[in-house]
């Protein structure tokens, strides 16, 4: 065995978690590569299983494919739940806090405390979370649930490099996976079928079906409100003669209301359940995100029995249930919650 410390490297086969591997490995770490095995089994599975390997033994580094049978239950069954209940979740924020980063500690801790590395485009400093460098690939919004211990003990090399850098990066130290495309979707994404029928087919849900309201009158059908989130414009297979947004999900009858005057979905004010706070007060003013590309906008944060009541300076449009609201100061995490309208 060495006597150099261990990184627990978690690794996906992308070009990111790669490098990340590298790293870790060039800073003097005796690197661990740990991939998750969250896919069904499928050609996808088979080959980023193919290329963690192939950089493994790149790297000449060490390997543990591990096993997260816990996934069906605590990210499709629950995200498929949400999306019963005409909410949409965010799987990726409960998978990094109840699978990924849960898995990789219990591993590493079986290591002997290891350190924990992966390729995420954010910032740690001394357990506090900032966003990324590169402001189109920072995934700060994803690890607001992750709790202070883990905080502490988290690398993110990547944090200040662009994108093209960590690629130029990988092609110049010759890794396989150098130009492999990057994932445009959550990691049990199915090409060509929406998020939320993944979740449902999975979960082993029937579909909840009903009918499109506009004005109080039938103009339409639907196959089930999984399929739906507040807010959604297209692939409603709806002809109004002009745009129509979902206004209304209805979770007891499966029915959904259509507005065609978008300003409806307006809103200055909303909550927050199930908060992580990153500070030992809550802020009154912050720059909050409803969503992972959405623009920041300055919010009033109070709490309230047990949960955050936001007003927001400006209205924000399809604030949606299940999603989460994560607040920050300056560039530095603050805390968030799941976005609930009353």
């Amino acid at each position: 065995m060495s006597d150099f410390p261990i990184a627990v490297v978690g690794m996906s086969g992308g070009v990111d978690s790669s490098v990340t591997a590298h790293l870790a490995q060039r800073a003097g770490y005796r690197v661990v590569g740990v991939m998750l095995q969250v896919k069904e089994p499928s050609p996808a599975r088979d080959a980023d299983e193919a290329a963690f390997f192939a950089v493994a033994r790149q790297l000449k580094i060490e390997t543990k494919l591990l096993p997260a049978p816990e996934f069906d239950e605590k990210v499709i069954g629950f995200s498929a739940g949400e999306y019963q209940l005409g909410r949409t979740p965010n799987p990726c924020c409960i998978c990094n806090q109840k699978v990924k980063f849960a898995k990789l500690f219990e591993f590493a801790d079986a290591l002997g405390g290891a350190t924990v590395w992966t390729g995420h485009y954010a910032k740690m400093e001394n357990g506090r979370l900032f966003r990324g460098a590169d402001r189109t690939k920072d995934q700060s919004y994803f690890l607001y649930r992750l709790p202070e211990a883990w905080r502490k003990r988290i690398v993110f090399p990547l944090w200040n490099r662009q994108k093209d850098e960590v690629r130029a990066l990988a092609e110049r130290i010759h890794l396989e996976v150098a130009r492999r495309p990057d994932s445009q979707d959550v990691c049990f994404g199915v090409p060509g079928e929406s998020c939320g029928e993944t979740l449902r087919r999975r979960a082993g849900f029937p579909e909840k079906i009903g009918y499109f309201y506009y004005r109080g009158k039938v103009v339409g059908s639907h196959r089930g409100i999984h399929a739906y989130t507040l807010g959604q414009r297209s692939k409603l297979g709806v002809a109004l003669g002009v745009p129509a947004y979902i206004a209304e999900i209805d979770a007891k009858t499966g029915d959904i209301t259509l507005e065609t005057d978008g300003t409806v979905l307006d809103t200055t004010h909303f909550y927050l359940d199930d908060v992580v706070l990153h500070e030992n007060n809550l802020p009154e003013t912050a720059e909050l995100q409803i969503r992972y590309r959405s623009r920041p906008v300055v919010a009033h944060l109070q709490s309230a029995n047990g949960r955050i009541a936001v007003t927001t300076e400006i209205p924000v449009h399809a604030v949606t249930p299940g999603q989460a609201g994560v607040f920050y100061l300056n560039d530095r995490l603050a805390g968030g919650g799941t976005i609930a309208l009353e």
